[in-house]
């Protein structure tokens, strides 16, 4: 990811995050931030280790999601 267009994303996602906090949605928040947290782990891992396998991060975001929504993530629930 060019580094221009990274921050620029960082940037909308950040604004997202503290936009959620002052609506006082604590869920839309916390799902927000999981989502900044997980694009920017996997991003790194990306560059530093393509070769491994994020699992934990995908498994970890896939938790906040289904607290999030009750379980009802579509086509993720299968997994």
């Amino acid at each position: 990811m060019e580094a221009p267009r990274a921050y620029e994303r960082g940037m909308r996602e950040h604004q997202a995050i503290v936009d959620a906090c002052l609506a006082r949605d604590p869920g839309l928040a916390a799902e927000r931030l999981a989502r900044h947290y997980s694009s920017v782990a996997l991003g790194t891992l990306a560059v530093l280790a393509p070769e491994y396998d994020p699992v934990l991060v995908r498994t970890a975001l896939h938790s906040v999601m289904q607290a999030r929504t009750g379980g009802k993530n579509g086509a993720q629930d299968s997994e």
